[in-house]
C-alpha cells in the first residue's frame, strides 16, 4: 500500500512553498484501497473478464491460436512481448504495472498486455467491438492545494483502440474527459497533466483510466487482431501548499493516530495546538468535523477515512481505518 499523502518540504525563495504528493501508486506492494480496478462506473464500460485490467510483472508475449468462422482452421497470430521498463519506473524492468489482460490469451499462458477483438471469431472469448474498460482512483482532497498535477507513465497498442484520461468532482456521478487517443506507443513514455479545476477543492478529485476497443466503424474495425494492450504504472498526483495562504503541509510523522484501526474513538497526539479537524470518506466527502484530539467515530460507518488536522502552523494529513 502507498503513502496516500505524503509531504515532500521544498523550500522555495522566502514563499514558504510545500510539494506534497496527495497520492501515489507504484503496484509494487498491497494495491491501496484508494485505487479500483475494473469499475463500470463510467458510462459505457465494462467488467468483463474477457478483457480487464490486472496488476503483474508479466512481460513475455507468445503465440496463440484462434478460431475464425470463416476458415477451417485456427488462425495463429502472436502477442508481443511487453517492452521493459526504463530507471525512471519504480522498480525499473520488469516491476509491477497495470495493463489489459485478455482472457483467451491467458488460457493459453501469455499473461502480458494484450488484447483481441474481432467481428468473426468463433467459439472464442473475446470482447464485443466497442467494449470500454474503466479503473480509477478514489476521491482525493486538494484542499488549499495549487497546480495540483496528475502524473504517470503508460505505453499502448496500435490505433484504432486507444486510452484516455477521465476525472470526477462528484464522487464518480458523472466524468469530464481531459485527453484521449493514447494508442501508438510502444515504449514507455511518462504523461503530466495540470488543470486548474482541480486546485483547491472542499470535496474531492477522482481520477480514470478508459481502454476502449475499436469498433466495426473504427478505421481497421471489424476483423481479427491481437496487440499490445494499454499499460500504466507509477501514478501519482502533487500539489503545492503555499504557506502565505495560511495552509502549509507539516510532516505527517509529527503525529500519531490510535487506536488506528479503531471502532469507537481515536485520539490524536500532537505538540501543537488543534484549531480544526476534518474527516473526509473514500469519497473525498467531508464526514464529520472536530476541534479536540479525541473524539467518538462510532456513527461512522466501517472503511478508510482521511483525516485533516488544522494547526496555528500549517495542515496535517493522515488515514485511519473504522472497524
Amino acid at each position: 500500500m502507498k503513502n496516500l499523502i505524503l509531504s515532500v518540504s521544498i523550500l522555495i525563495s522566502t514563499c514558504s512553498i510545500a510539494q506534497t504528493i496527495l497520492f501515489e501508486e507504484d503496484f509494487e506492494s498491497t494495491l491501496d484501497p484508494f485505487f479500483q480496478l475494473n469499475s463500470g462506473q463510467l458510462n459505457g464500460a465494462t467488467t468483463s473478464g474477457l478483457t480487464k485490467w490486472v496488476v503483474d510483472d508479466l512481460y513475455t508475449g507468445g503465440i496463440i491460436e484462434i478460431q475464425n468462422i470463416q476458415l477451417p482452421f485456427p488462425m495463429i497470430d502472436t502477442i508481443p512481448d511487453t517492452p521493459n521498463q526504463p530507471a525512471g519506473i519504480a522498480g525499473g524492468g520488469n516491476s509491477n504495472y497495470l495493463h489489459m489482460s485478455q482472457q483467451e490469451a491467458n488460457t493459453q499462458g501469455v499473461m502480458c498486455a494484450s488484447y483481441i477483438w474481432t467481428s468473426d471469431s468463433w467459439n472464442v472469448q473475446v470482447p464485443s467491438l466497442g467494449s470500454s474498460y474503466f479503473t480509477r482512483t478514489q476521491g482525493i482532497n486538494t484542499m488549499g492545494m495549487t497546480d495540483v498535477t496528475l502524473s504517470f507513465w503508460w505505453l499502448g497498442g496500435l490505433t484504432p483502440s486507444y486510452g484516455e484520461i477521465y476525472y470526477s468532482l462528484n464522487a464518480g456521478n458523472t466524468w469530464i474527459l481531459v485527453q484521449t487517443g493514447m494508442g501508438d506507443q510502444a515504449t514507455w513514455t511518462e504523461e503530466t497533466i495540470t488543470d486548474p479545476a482541480w486546485d483547491n477543492l472542499a470535496g474531492s478529485i477522482w481520477f480514470g483510466f478508459h481502454y476502449l476497443i475499436a469498433s466495426d466503424n473504427a478505421p481497421g474495425g471489424g476483423y481479427l487482431d491481437v496487440d499490445t494492450g494499454f499499460s500504466i504504472d507509477d501514478i501519482k498526483v502533487t500539489a503545492n501548499s503555499n504557506g502565505g495562504a495560511g495552509i502549509q503541509n507539516i510532516d505527517d510523522q509529527t503525529v500519531s493516530i490510535y487506536p488506528n484501526p479503531a471502532s469507537s474513538q481515536i485520539k490524536i497526539e500532537l505538540d501543537e495546538q488543534i484549531e480544526e479537524v476534518l474527516v473526509f470518506d473514500m469519497y473525498g466527502t467531508l464526514v464529520q468535523t472536530e476541534s479536540t484530539n479525541s473524539f467518538s467515530i462510532e456513527a461512522l460507518s466501517s472503511g478508510i477515512y482521511s483525516i485533516h488536522i488544522k494547526t496555528s502552523n500549517g495542515l496535517i494529513r493522515k488515514r485511519f481505518i473504522k472497524e
